[in-house]
């Protein structure tokens, strides 16, 4: 009962952090666990072995039947405006928060004071200062541990929608009106851990550190001689954090488009220069920090912005240059010698050019790319030490040129009313008419199956199956000791009636009845039943007490209704050993009991 009750309280904690999601593209984990390379196996085991000959495994059979399996489980979900307003019509005391990602890559976007030598005055982008960080990386003693930063997640990430569910969740940290919720679409919110930490590669990725701090603390981690105790940082003031500036500016501020270049139709700006116009200054208003006992929030660690935000960015990209230049590409861009993969998507992001100073020696004109790493190619460049740039892509997406969400995260209230939440998302899949917003009406031929990941409670139910066949087998062996301790008592209370069997002729030749006798002897099984059942609960209470005192958290649980059910079961079973000797009690001859001695 008691890790059955902590299941669910985690169950609760964790639903925060483990929202329902419906991705525009991701993979059946239910049905991705139930697979298997069972058969594959069995099929190398029945490989014949000939005498003079090497069987050949066929691992690229093998690779190729897992990959289209793998890509049978491949969820392809239609995210139309009709599904987001059926979502936004859900009952609202069905979820406490939704929160619409578009796939918008801001660091390409914000700009900030730039922190390496010789560059202080500039602004650069956050794209870029990440790859200088790596670059820098690769100079030192520890470059094979350089792809780490370009691995991390995106540091800047969006608000989900309700305040007053972030709010449940965390605490701003500093209640003196200096910090306010992030609540004007240009303010932002910087969210710790429970340690009231934030990392250094993810401050370092925003210019927290100068060039000096950040070559210092790879000194330090690689024991280098050169770690100077002076330069160390452990620790970031409140006011160094909020104030910190960013600026987002437009994509024709950023990407630039090329004349007559059908290889590279745009370059990217990495520095902001003199005709950078329409930027936005983004201002941290807040630091949130998980309140005490929360393992499981909805937030990273990271900085924060707001919908209103992303709405903004949405609205003002769907008009710029190079938004417009992915939509319009047709089959004939597709054959002219333009580096295109697909239909609004670069294959070879865009490139643009750096320069950082390490150690007295100037790195110049190095080569950076704008876009996403494939995992062909993220994984050979780990294994390389260098990047595969033809491998890089830029999408519509990420450049803000997509309207509709690739990801929507629904936070349920709690468990007991997702059930209903996950009944309402089924019904768009069922059979039958659909009305949205009390005007719209959809048919099944109007929309397609839309499938979600409730990835939570596949795991939960994972870790309660395990747990009930745990319990099933304590259940056995206890039933087994019940069965046992039920003879026993039988054997003492029939003990008990051959010792008495003289107080037996008593009772009956002083007018007692056969069923008198026996009940004496059932009402003794029943008191030792009752007095063995309270010693058995009391024991019990202070044994979950110790359990939990070492566990140091409450995993062990005693209940009333159930303490209850146990000394009752005690008692029945007590009773029903005491019937078979209380019978043979009661059929004693009174002058034959009296005889004996």
């Amino acid at each position: 009962t008691g890790i059955h009750n902590y299941i669910d309280n985690m169950q609760n904690d964790m639903l925060s952090g483990n929202p329902i999601t419906i991705q525009e593209s991701s993979f059946d984990i239910s049905s991705l666990l139930d697979t298997s390379n069972f058969q594959m196996q069995s099929n190398a085991l029945n490989n014949s072995v000939e005498d003079g000959y090497i069987n050949i495994d066929k691992v690229i059979n093998e690779i190729v039947e897992m990959s289209n399996k793998v890509e049978d489980l491949r969820i392809q979900n239609d995210i139309s405006q009709n599904y987001i307003d059926y979502l936004l019509n859900m009952p609202k005391e069905y979820y406490s928060a939704f929160n619409f990602d578009y796939g918008i890559e801001l660091a390409n976007n914000i700009y900030t004071q730039s922190p390496f030598t010789n560059q202080t005055d500039k602004q650069i982008s956050l794209t870029a200062l990440k790859e200088i960080c790596t670059a820098i990386l690769k100079q030192t003693d520890v470059k094979e541990y350089a792809s780490l930063i370009t691995s991390l997640s995106d540091v800047f990430m969006q608000l989900p929608t309700d305040k007053d569910f972030i709010l449940s969740q965390y605490d701003i940290v500093r209640e003196d009106g200096t910090m306010t919720y992030p609540q004007q679409k240009h303010e932002i919110a910087i969210v710790v851990n429970n340690q009231n930490e934030l990392s250094d590669l993810l401050l370092a990725q925003l210019g927290y550190y100068s060039q000096e701090e950040f070559i210092n603390s790879i000194y330090k981690a690689n024991n280098d001689s050169r770690y100077n105790p002076a330069l160390d940082k452990n620790k970031i003031s409140y006011e160094d954090l909020l104030g910190k500036t960013f600026t987002w500016y437009p994509n024709n501020c950023v990407f630039t488009k090329t004349v007559g270049n059908m290889q590279s139709p745009f370059t990217y700006n990495p520095y902001v220069t003199n005709d950078f116009t329409g930027g936005i200054d983004l201002t941290i208003t807040a630091i949130l920090r998980p309140k005490q006992g929360l393992n499981y929030g909805s937030l990273e660690t990271a900085f924060y912005y707001t919908s209103a935000f992303t709405n903004e960015v949405l609205q003002n990209s769907a008009t710029s240059v190079i938004v417009e230049y992915l939509k319009n590409l047709d089959q004939e861009s597709f054959t002219s010698g333009e580096f295109v993969s697909d239909m609004g998507t670069l294959q070879i992001g865009i490139k643009y050019n750096y320069d950082f100073e390490f150690e007295g020696t100037a790195y110049n004109n190095q080569v950076g790319f704008v876009g996403s790493q494939s995992m062909i190619s993220s994984l050979m460049g780990s294994a390389s030490g260098a990047s595969i740039p033809n491998y890089y892509t830029l999408t519509l997406r990420e450049l803000g040129g997509e309207s509709l969400p690739s990801k929507i995260s629904i936070y349920p209230v709690d468990f007991e009313i997702k059930d209903e939440l996950t009944k309402y998302l089924d019904k768009w899949n069922e059979d039958g008419d659909i009305v949205i917003n009390g005007s719209i009406t959809l048919s099944k031929d109007d929309r397609s199956d839309i499938k979600y990941n409730d990835n939570l409670a596949l795991i939960i139910s994972m870790i309660s199956g395990m747990i009930d066949i745990v319990t099933t087998a304590l259940v056995a062996f206890t039933a087994l000791s019940l069965v046992v301790s039920t003879v026993m008592i039988a054997i003492i209370t029939y003990v008990s009636v051959i010792e008495r069997i003289k107080e037996i002729g008593v009772i009956r030749s002083l007018g007692g009845r056969k069923k008198d006798v026996s009940r004496l002897f059932i009402a003794e099984s029943a008191i030792i039943g009752g007095v063995a059942g309270l010693i058995g609960v009391i024991i019990t209470y202070g044994i979950t007490i110790l359990i939990n005192t070492l566990a140091n958290m409450t995993i062990a649980t005693l209940t009333l209704p159930i303490a209850v059910i146990m000394i009752s079961i005690s008692i029945l079973l007590t009773l029903i050993s005491g019937l078979i000797p209380a019978k043979s009690a009661s059929k004693k001859d009174p002058v034959v009991a009296l005889r004996s001695e």
